[in-house]
């Protein structure tokens, strides 16, 4: 998805710096580095992938391994059979590049072209995102664009709230998907997971954050890789295997652990911001939050 307006702007040149495309030349790397890895995808795809077919949790030996097993090869099952995705967005991102219309001007500090108008996924952040929001806005990026424009955006101008317009948003973008139940348990759920991740980080990042760097400590990131990539991947199985009964009969093989996992992470949150001591906390990380946004701003 783009903007016709950006497609106007590229027919007549004023997408380009000096109304001047780009030669070929420069195009021919970025293009080729595209296609290279979009067949680095289809070959993880046509190989390892097809040892982890999604519908291979619908069987009886899925339901008799160990819960940890299970979550892994979830994970593997869901993970391996994205890369069909970033083999085709590769492909087509290629060809944007080649033709110019990836363009997206100079890098500010090294004042190199940049080719990644279109690019429509960053893998590692989809793959181990340090939250919900992370790896879901960095999968489907030209889609997501629109998405929050013309959908959430709007919402918002409409004085609904964040919430509701999370949620509407990723029910139209079920829609968009098609009429599979699976698709709207993924999108739903997806919705319900980002919602407890920005509640988490607003209770966590108080407590764990260094005041002074803005930063939190190791462990704390990789840990957030680790459970945003199970939750992840354990709701979104129901977009592979397309209907609700079969998400349904994967997920009470597992115990439905990923889910009570969530109610669990609901629950503690409410205690913790109900205690004097976290309230207090909290605006004092507040401050903190504004004071070295002013700082920034002066300089």
């Amino acid at each position: 998805a783009f903007e016709f307006q950006d497609y106007i702007r590229f027919t007549n040149n004023e997408l380009f710096e000096d109304k001047k495309k780009p030669s070929l030349g420069t195009r021919i790397i970025p293009a080729l580095s595209s296609f290279c890895t979009s067949i680095f995808f289809l070959v993880i795809f046509q190989t390892v992938a097809k040892q982890y077919d999604p519908f291979f949790l619908l069987c009886e030996d899925f339901a008799l391994m160990p819960v940890y097993k299970q979550l892994v090869v979830i994970w593997l099952s869901v993970s391996l059979n994205r890369s069909k995705y970033y083999c085709v967005w590769n492909l087509a991102d290629g060809a944007m590049v080649l033709c110019g219309f990836g363009y997206n001007g100079r890098d500010k500090k090294t004042n190199l072209v940049k080719w990644d108008r279109m690019v429509n996924a960053h893998y590692f952040d989809v793959e181990f995102g340090e939250s919900s929001r992370q790896a879901v806005t960095s999968w489907n990026l030209r889609t997501s664009y629109w998405l929050r424009i013309y959908s959430y955006e709007r919402l918002l101008e409409g004085n609904y709230g964040t919430t509701i317009a999370m949620y509407v948003t990723m029910m139209v973008s079920a829609f968009w998907h098609g009429f599979y139940g699976g698709y709207y348990v993924t999108f739903g759920c997806g919705a319900w997971l980002q919602s407890i991740g920005k509640s988490l980080r607003r209770t966590l990042r108080p407590i764990f954050e260094n005041y002074e760097t803005g930063k939190t400590p190791m462990w704390y990131n990789f840990g957030g890789r680790i459970i945003t990539a199970i939750l992840l991947n354990f709701l979104t199985v129901s977009f592979f295997v397309i209907s609700v009964p079969n998400a349904l009969k994967i997920w009470s093989a597992t115990g439905y652990i990923g889910l009570y996992m969530m109610v669990a992470t609901q629950i503690c949150i409410k205690l913790i911001t109900l205690t004097k001591w976290h309230q207090k906390l909290s605006i004092e990380y507040k401050n903190v939050v504004a004071e070295r946004r002013k700082k920034k701003k002066k300089s």
